[in-house]
């Protein structure tokens, strides 16, 4: 995953900000894998510039292709992608409203490497990033407690949030 930054555009600009994930496409390569999370105050843009890349958003599956319109996952929309093994695939994400606070959540999140080993930072990171796991069949003020509670807890247990790399 790349974390970038185009400074000819305004700050307040949706392409000022985006992550661009790529999957190789190499066998023994990691895949583009984002568990089903949702977010309280934000919302995304995904776009596949080559190959294509599964979004699952509110149970629907979809399959978004380069050369396909933008995807929009609007708040509190459940939502998880996934590449596909095997494939060569390059996708960007910008987040709505703008702003450098999804560069920093990834920052956190992979700050230590990748952070599936470590599941008080995914919790700690997720919830500081305004992301939130379905917990509690659908009623989101019941998760956004929950998330509260664990994330406080798993702050006892994971790294710090790290200044920009």
């Amino acid at each position: 995953m790349s974390l970038m930054c185009v400074e000819d555009e305004p700050v307040n600009s949706i392409n000022r900000y985006y992550a661009e994930h790529v999957a190789t496409g190499e066998e023994d390569a990691d895949n583009v894998y984002v568990p089903p999370h949702w977010h309280k105050i934000h919302g995304e843009y995904h776009i596949v510039l080559k190959g294509r890349l599964e979004i699952t958003v509110d149970g629907k599956v979809i399959i978004l292709k380069a050369g396909d319109p933008t995807l929009y996952v609007p708040p509190k929309a459940v939502h998880s992608i996934r590449s596909f093994p095997g494939e060569r695939m390059v996708a960007q994400e910008r987040a709505e409203p703008p702003g450098m606070y999804k560069l920093e959540y990834f920052n956190d999140a992979l700050s230590t490497g990748v952070f599936k080993d470590n599941k008080a930072h995914l919790v700690r990171a997720l919830y500081d990033g305004d992301g939130y796991l379905p917990l509690a069949f659908g009623i989101k003020p019941l998760e956004e407690v929950l998330m509260w509670i664990i994330a406080t807890l798993a702050r006892l247990f994971a790294p710090a949030k790290p200044k920009l790399l």
